[in-house]
């Protein structure tokens, strides 16, 4: 196979058909109808597909020497590697928070994704450090988890692994401007991952009349918000291109796109309609941001030449 041909599957097709191959066992089948497991499953399934990527980019040590010291390892320490190691923790929590949560009636279930929600900004503005910040870099960081999970459980609804489709392509696109190409793969293979898995979804659903919607709330909100923004602030920290900084801000609250239509969505005669116009919201959204980047980043070219 043509190595051209060889690195993308690598690093981003073959994590995202791991992750989809995870996946398939809540997205298809009886577990379709678990609410806990289909949300738990799925979060792990789609962080999966990111420390795949990290790993196959870069390799596990660069995720272990985040938090001990490695024999023989004498490769550098750099602070965006941490973003893998948040990846995994994420992982790891979303299905003990989904179980937790299942524990629960409505609002005391809602207080947990609520807790969840304030530790995950809180752990990340603490520990997830890139160059250049300072304090309010950082409490803007935590903000932004919180904004970011938020603009997905909100607004995203049933297109919730659609919108995490396009936004993670976004983040990908502006990765690769800004001249980051190891974060590019890496946001693609979430990318893909969101929409294999929404495909299998969608067929278990028109399979099974009972099965359950994909929830847009709870744990696979947590995980793709609070990973969109520590990508976002990781993207600007290390953009060598002149990517805008808002633009990056802009990408993980893009999910709210999905309100685009909304009073077309309140017509909508059907679920899958409605869904449709929330997708699109998110899809127009993504291509006006996109817009918006090419022209400031081209009168910045003008002004500086």
């Amino acid at each position: 196979m043509n190595d051209l041909a060889v690195y993308p599957f690598s690093v981003v097709v073959l994590p995202a058909i791991i992750a989809a191959v995870v996946a398939c066992a809540v997205a298809v089948g009886p577990l379709r109808r678990r609410a806990a497991a289909v949300d738990g499953v799925i979060a792990f399934a789609l962080m999966l597909a990111f420390v795949l990527s990290f790993t196959r980019e870069l390799d596990w040590n660069a995720i272990l020497r985040q938090c001990m010291t490695v024999a023989g390892d004498d490769a550098p320490f750099e602070k965006w590697h941490r973003i893998g190691l948040a990846a995994i923790v994420l992982a790891l929590l979303a299905p003990i928070i989904s179980a937790l949560g299942a524990r629960f009636v409505s609002t005391s279930r809602n207080g947990v994704t609520l807790g969840a929600t304030v530790l995950a900004a809180a752990l990340s503005a603490k520990f997830v450090v890139f160059p250049g910040s300072n304090g309010w870099w950082q409490i803007e960081q935590g903000l932004l988890v919180v904004a970011a999970m938020t603009a997905i459980a909100a607004c995203a609804e049933r297109a919730v692994l659609w919108s995490a489709w396009i936004t993670f392509a976004m983040f990908a696109a502006l990765a690769l401007l800004g001249g980051f190409a190891s974060l590019a793969v890496m946001c693609a293979a979430v990318s893909t991952a969101s929409f294999l898995i929404a495909l299998l979804t969608t067929l278990g659903a028109r399979r099974d009349a009972s099965a359950i919607a994909i929830p847009s709330s709870g744990s696979i909100a947590l995980v793709l918000g609070t990973l969109g923004a520590i990508i976002a602030n990781c993207g600007r920290a290390y953009d060598q291109s002149g990517v805008p900084a808002w633009a990056w801000i802009a990408v993980a609250v893009l999910p709210a796109g999905s309100l685009l239509f909304g009073s077309t969505i309140k017509r909508a005669a059907t679920v899958q309609r409605a869904t449709m116009w929330r997708v699109c919201g998110v899809f127009v959204g993504a291509l006006l941001l996109g817009a918006a980047v090419a022209i400031a980043m081209n009168v910045t070219t003008t002004t500086t030449s």
